[in-house]
């Protein structure tokens, strides 16, 4: 009928506590919602009206989406309590942002993230932002179309450049964080960085 897919991850209905780790999302329109409305849900538990997601963990996921019709990587909508940390989001659509806070009721932590395109504080979302990386582009990365998101060589501006989380000692592919100074934004840990291979940790 001529309208796109929503995420592919999708969490509502006053979800609490959900953890999202380690999924690699490739052309999907949007790649993870926490939380879809400010609306109140038929769905709603204990009768909540204020929030559609509570206490939610988005980290190390990578999300690829190089076609013109792709929309933003992760989302939270009416979502309070949203940890987004060390997620790879790499979006060409035109949406001019990779990561999306929305409504009053939503408030993030959002840390060491590497994206294509800006974090947006949409229609009164509240946010603290440390850690991440918004200017990536495709050359970052050993394939991009082929959706492989470690970082190439040109992705040097990713390492050492995060903020050390206390709970966030591994990545995607589970290696040990920090391998440097300090952790590298995005979904991937890398120690060295070779042309035109997958740069992976120790």
């Amino acid at each position: 009928s001529g309208r796109t897919a929503g995420a592919a991850i999708v969490v509502r209905a006053t979800t609490d506590g959900t953890v999202i780790e380690r999924n690699l999302i490739v052309d999907s329109t949007c790649g993870i919602a926490v939380g879809l409305t400010d609306e109140p849900s038929d769905y709603a538990r204990q009768g909540e009206r204020a929030y559609d997601h509570a206490g939610g963990v988005v980290r190390n996921n990578v999300v690829v989406n190089l076609n013109r019709w792709a929309d933003e990587g992760i989302e939270a909508n009416a979502a309070r309590d949203t940890r987004i940390e060390h997620n790879t989001v790499l979006v060409d659509g035109s949406t001019p942002w990779s990561i999306s806070i929305r409504f009053p009721a939503s408030d993030a932590l959002i840390r060491n993230n590497l994206t294509n395109h800006r974090i947006f504080l949409r229609d009164g979302g509240r946010a603290s932002l440390d850690g991440n990386v918004t200017s990536a582009r495709r050359s970052w990365f050993v394939d991009a179309p082929r959706a492989d998101l470690h970082l190439s060589t040109d992705g040097r501006p990713a390492i050492d450049a995060g903020v050390p989380i206390a709970d966030v000692t591994d990545d995607f592919d589970r290696t040990a964080r920090p391998a440097g100074r300090a952790p590298d934004a995005g979904a991937f840990e890398v120690s060295v960085l070779r042309p035109g291979r997958s740069a992976r940790g120790r």
